[in-house]
């Protein structure tokens, strides 16, 4: 197997990278220490092994070499739900939920530490044959830094498990499809991947436009969803089982009046595979920023600098009497030499240029360019 799948990442935006045989171990010494029955114990020690996961992934390696090759048919004899319903699959599901400290039980009010190699065994089944529901989300508010409040969705402990399986196979199908301007809940990417590119790349800019897509993850649309999915994975049997997650609705077990089970639009925040639809429905508006409007408006090449206007300059280089006499003023009272009472003198005119709303760059279409860059929700465009 290459070291894409040797290594693994363990969360959203860390560059924390770990052997998938690492993690399987420690948590199958922790669900055998669960079964003190000998039967039991010999039972997890035929049903999970770290040699039968990794052929699991090599599997899926083989599927995503074919995708990415071109095969959109893919003929490699992979079927996703062979691989999303093999119980050692599901089981390194779990062991990363539970890596991540998922503590917040759904509806269900089983905790992801209950969860026995019985469940994994009915779960694995029940998706295989198709007969996988899951079940509404548990709806819970947390308070926003605003004041006001954000909505989340908590799916049961064995959505969590499907869920986080389900991002196993979607996210490296995605990943390299990707705008390299989007940064939100990316593995590896980060607020502040998304600050560096700005550093790198973003030159005398005049003019920004932030864009913050109120209540995006209520509002996304199922169909755009499944519609992106189906383009990369034409699988129709994962594409049921996502479906089914986006209508399942949420119950509010605080206020049964807040409840939804017949969900039309959104993916509730608080899900583990929220953050991976919401990349691969929005990718549709980096792909149409990155593809008509940066080309539209970019006639300067990246990492030029742009020219000085001829307004900056007059305001900020050519002295008149009075920056002559101020500059005389220094060199007499501060004892400093003409390059720097010069200096001052012209730091002076740039800060009194700027309060006068005096542009640097030269504002013609031959030295526009258009930046773009979004975090999750939160995007910028700069000119």
């Amino acid at each position: 197997m290459k070291q894409s799948f040797l290594l693994l990442t363990t969360g959203y935006e860390t560059s924390q990278l770990t052997r998938f045989e690492t993690i399987f171990n420690k948590y199958f010494n922790k669900l055998l220490s669960k079964n003190k029955s000998s039967l039991k114990s010999d039972d997890i020690h035929i049903l999970f092994t770290a040699e039968k996961l990794a052929i699991v992934f090599n599997k899926l390696e083989l599927y995503l070499n074919n995708v990415n090759n071109g095969n959109k048919n893919n003929n490699s004899h992979t079927n996703l739900i062979d691989i999303l319903s093999d119980v050692n699959f599901l089981f390194y599901a779990w062991c990363l939920v539970k890596d991540k400290g998922e503590k917040i039980p759904g509806v269900d009010q089983v905790p992801i530490q209950n969860i026995g190699s019985g469940t994994l065994r009915r779960l694995s089944t029940d998706l295989k044959n198709g007969k996988y529901k899951p079940k509404p989300a548990s709806r819970m508010y947390i308070t926003k830094p605003d004041g006001s409040m954000r909505s989340l969705g908590i799916p049961t402990t064995r959505d969590k498990i499907v869920q986080k399986a389900l991002t196993l196979i979607l996210e490296p199908l995605f990943e390299s499809t990707f705008s390299k301007n989007s940064h939100g809940f990316r593995p590896q990417r980060s607020c502040h991947t998304a600050l560096d590119q700005i550093r790198r790349e973003w030159r005398m800019v005049s003019y920004f436009i932030e864009i913050d897509l109120a209540k995006c993850f209520d509002k996304l649309g199922h169909k755009l969803i499944l519609e992106s999915i189906y383009k990369k994975c034409p699988n129709k049997s994962i594409i049921q089982i996502i479906n089914k997650m986006l209508k399942c609705g949420y119950v509010n077990l605080q206020n049964t009046s807040d409840s939804n089970l017949k969900q039309i639009e959104g993916t509730p925040q608080g899900s583990i595979i929220s953050p991976l639809l919401a990349n691969i429905a929005l990718d549709n508006f980096d792909k149409h920023i990155d593809t008509l409007l940066v080309p539209k408006y970019t006639s300067r090449q990246k990492n030029t600098k742009s020219r000085m206007s001829e307004d900056y300059s007059k305001a900020t280089k050519i002295f008149d009497t009075g920056d002559y006499e101020l500059r005389d003023y220094l060199k007499e009272s501060r004892n400093f030499s003409t390059r720097e009472a010069r200096q001052v003198v012209q730091s002076i005119k740039v800060k009194q240029a700027i309060r006068n709303n005096i542009k640097f760059s030269l504002q013609d279409e031959s030295t526009e360019r258009l930046w773009y860059v979004r975090y999750a929700d939160d995007m910028f465009l700069v000119l």
